[in-house]
């Protein structure tokens, strides 16, 4: 059985930003190197490709 959406965050599997560009949250999902990509959050399917954004990229994104 899939894990919910506050399951994944809570364990690190999937991370949220605000997107002030567009209003809106993205999400990010940990990829097999251990770095970020985007992606949507209710299917396993990337929306971007790429090596991906490292954890503290991602932290200096959510301080902004």
């Amino acid at each position: 059985m899939a894990q919910s959406l506050k399951r994944r965050l809570k364990r690190g599997h999937l991370r949220m930003i605000w997107n002030d560009t567009f209003k809106r949250m993205d999400f990010f999902k940990r990829a097999k190197n251990g770095k970020f990509i985007l992606a949507n959050p209710y299917s396993n399917r990337f929306v971007a490709q790429g090596v991906g954004h490292h954890s503290k990229t991602l932290d200096k994104w959510q301080e902004a």
